[in-house]
């Protein structure tokens, strides 16, 4: 059966015709730089939302101390001062960007005569802890 017989070289215009092309299509760095930074503020309120969610699970399952007269408690909770959320090049293709994100780790502590008024009362600051967290993009999103 006879086919179509393709030529065994690409003829130059249609390779300079897919180089402009790509070239067309592909973002410029300061885009694709505009477009991980927007995607990485994303996905800082997103890892922010799920800590808040965190500590007040944390609360919930807060132990009281075995040492203590009027019942207390402690957990841990996490604050957006002195919140960053920055990136940085790489210049490696297979993860082009980290991203570094800074918040405050916190361990409160509520006392009561009862688990109930603990829970109810206010809660007293024991310890700050500066926390970085790192996450690289692979490309398609950023994991940790």
């Amino acid at each position: 059966m006879r086919g179509r017989r393709f030529p065994r070289r690409i003829p130059g215009y249609w390779l300079l015709g897919c180089i402009c092309m790509a070239v067309a299509i592909a973002p410029s760095p300061a885009a694709a730089d505009d477009s991980a930074a927007a995607s990485f503020q994303n996905f800082c309120v997103k890892w922010m939302a799920k800590l808040a969610r965190i500590e007040k699970q944390n609360l919930k399952r807060a132990e009281p101390r075995k040492d203590a007269d009027p019942v207390t408690l402690e957990y841990t909770g996490y604050s957006p001062a002195h919140f960053r959320c920055d990136i940085r090049a790489t210049g490696h293709a297979t993860n082009p960007y980290v991203g570094k994100l800074g918040y405050e780790e916190r361990r409160y502590q509520r006392a009561g005569a009862t688990r109930a008024l603990a829970l109810s009362g206010s809660a007293a600051l024991v310890d700050v802890q500066a926390v970085t967290e790192i996450f690289r993009f692979d490309g398609a999103r950023w994991v940790y």
